[in-house]
């Protein structure tokens, strides 16, 4: 039986789970530089220590409201084909370990959308933890198209 470590994240009150392995920090949130012409998925580019990252707005990519409180956001920042990219979240909770016997793949009813973007889904006490696909999510922000004014 294979065990996985998770970062627990929430955005728009879902909880999601990034795999510990993909992820390079977790940073309060940064100063960000708007990218021009990008689509509603890139929130910007941050400096990390001498590195460009690459913002993503997951609550864009997850295609819900943006936050309405202003609050401060949270970026964890995950490396996929050698570049670093920053998932900007609402919060951030625990690693927990689940077994992969354990994962379930989404609900027949559940958004076809938000199923693209995830591995599976695991049953934890009184909530569900939906696994994100870093992947999918960074392929999903760049496809975005800006909206025309």
């Amino acid at each position: 039986m294979t065990i996985r470590e998770f970062l627990t994240i929430v955005v728009a009150g879902q909880e999601f789970g990034v795999p510990v392995m993909d992820i390079h920090d977790v940073l309060r949130a940064q100063a960000m530089t708007c990218v021009p012409k990008a689509g509603p998925g890139i929130a910007g580019m941050l400096n990390l220590r001498g590195r460009i990252v690459t913002a993503l707005d997951m609550r864009s990519c997850l295609e819900v409201e943006p936050r309405a409180d202003g609050g401060d956001s949270i970026h964890v920042v995950v490396h996929f084909n050698g570049e670093p990219y920053g998932l900007v979240v609402d919060s951030v909770g625990d690693v927990i370990r689940l077994a992969d016997d354990d994962r379930e793949a989404p609900p027949k009813n559940f958004d076809p959308h938000w199923a693209s973007l995830i591995n599976g889904v695991h049953r934890l006490e009184g909530r569900l933890l939906l696994v994100l696909n870093i992947e999918h999510v960074i392929d999903a922000a760049r496809a975005r198209r800006p909206q025309a004014a």
